[in-house]
């Protein structure tokens, strides 16, 4: 399915599991084992694991998985706020990847590819998108100093990064967690 097939691409840098029940009646150990050899087929930075219990049906829960998710996700930390990331969107249901939010994307694939560089510059490739955000925090920048956004090679924005305590609080009550906050917000039309 190409949608589906478009927006694991997303999935890249995430760490997956499946465990799977060999003798499950109600989905078919097959799904698992496609969707195991579909994701390696992104060649992604974090190969996904897959373990087939045997002898099990659909009984596997947390408790009872054979010690494998809990092991699994040990040594596994999320970055917040990455300075460089790349994201692909099939529709806008969810519009914000980290610190970019697409406003208005034109038909097909909307994609981004993000860095922010040192000196407070930020790095965009925008492939299908019309209208774009950025969602700034003090991780990422540093208050007080000049900041430089380039879309498509194309300079848009210099100007201070002045954080705002408003927009912190507005924007992490609105969402509902003060991580996924914002201190300053930037709006851009993407011109071809």
């Amino acid at each position: 399915n190409p949608q589906v097939a478009a927006g694991l691409k997303n999935l890249k840098q995430l760490p997956i599991l499946l465990v799977h029940g060999e003798r499950d009646p109600r989905i078919e150990v097959g799904c698992s084992k496609d969707t195991f050899e579909g994701l390696k087929s992104f060649n992604p930075k974090l190969e996904p694991v897959l373990h087939i219990l045997e002898k099990r049906e659909h009984d596997v829960t947390l408790q009872d998985d054979d010690g494998f998710t809990l092991s699994f996700l040990a040594d596994k930390t999320r970055n917040p706020f990455p300075k460089q990331f790349s994201a692909v969107w099939e529709d806008l249901a969810s519009p914000r990847r980290y610190w970019i939010e697409v406003l208005e994307k034109g038909s097909g694939v909307a994609e981004v590819e993000a860095s922010i560089q040192s000196e407070n510059r930020i790095e965009i490739a925008a492939h299908g998108i019309k209208r774009l955000r950025l969602l700034l925090r003090h991780e990422l920048l540093s208050p007080g100093l000049t900041l430089t956004v380039t879309v498509n090679k194309k300079r848009v924005f210099d100007g201070l990064f002045k954080p705002e305590c408003s927009t912190l609080a507005e924007s992490s009550s609105r969402i509902g967690d003060p991580l996924l906050g914002y201190e300053q917000v930037l709006d851009f039309d993407i011109k071809k």
